[in-house]
């Protein structure tokens, strides 16, 4: 089946977000919304493939044909778009999972991802997601960019930040995350639907 990306119909319900890093990534011809520090959301499309998706960036010459059709309104149809597939997670249940047993951990260390972790960083954006930490952490929340594909949350109370920020550059810099999936050394706090530098 032949899809015709200058038909914004057929693409809308393809269009999915994810935070790129203006260090990190080359972003001059995405259509983007500046987030904080060096983070932007931007936009891409889940064609569908044989073997899942093969994402296509959203450019600007794209965007030429959808008439109408600005960041905003791809940021609110990425947002319908990926409802239903954003997660948060503790740290506890994920290793459990992972072990298949229970792990006891009172740690307050949450993930949020999507269901199948690709750009899942984005997920940090959903309202259903921003009322959950809203609920969970009234005073707010520190937010860590593990990488692309997730961010690690926890209680902006009694935490250290400079401690934060070096656990943030040291995994940024050990290899352990493939390099074009770094998102960015710069923790953030979130509160009541607004992210702050730290």
């Amino acid at each position: 089946m032949r899809l015709d990306m200058r038909d914004w119909q057929t693409m809308k319900p393809l269009v999915r977000s994810r935070l790129l890093s203006m260090e990190h990534h080359k972003l001059d011809n995405l259509p983007k919304i500046h987030i904080e520090m060096d983070m932007c959301q931007c936009f891409y499309l889940a064609l569908p493939a044989p073997d899942g998706i093969a994402p296509w960036d959203i450019t600007y010459e794209l965007m030429r044909y959808w008439h109408g059709v600005d960041e905003n309104t791809l940021a609110e149809v990425a947002e319908e778009n990926m409802k239903g597939t954003v997660c948060l997670m503790k740290m506890s249940d994920v290793l459990g999972a992972y072990m298949n047993e229970p792990v006891l951990d009172d740690s307050p260390l949450y993930i949020v991802t999507t269901e199948d972790s690709y750009c899942g960083a984005s997920a940090i954006l959903s309202k259903d997601i921003q009322k959950r930490l809203d609920d969970l952490f009234p005073s707010g929340c520190y937010v860590m960019p593990s990488s692309l594909h997730e961010m690690l949350v926890l209680s902006a109370d009694g935490q250290r930040l400079s401690e934060l920020q070096n656990i943030v550059r040291s995994i940024n810099r050990s290899g352990v995350v493939a390099e074009q999936d770094i998102l960015s050394d710069y923790v953030m706090k979130y509160q009541h639907g607004s992210f702050s530098p730290v």
